[in-house]
């Protein structure tokens, strides 16, 4: 999927499996939840992390 918004995002648009996956090299996922931003909208990705 291709990042159409201005301004890029740091984490726009990564699969939440992939994002996790980058995360957890440098930090525990205590918390990964995701929230529906209506028909049409990519859902929102919410992590709670703590540092190694």
């Amino acid at each position: 999927m291709q990042d159409v918004y201005e301004p890029k995002w740091y984490f726009a648009m990564y699969p939440d499996e992939e994002i996790q996956r980058i995360i957890k090299c440098h930090f525990q996922i205590e918390d990964f939840h995701t929230r529906d931003m209506g028909e049409g909208n990519p859902h929102f990705q919410a992590m709670l992390i703590r540092n190694n």
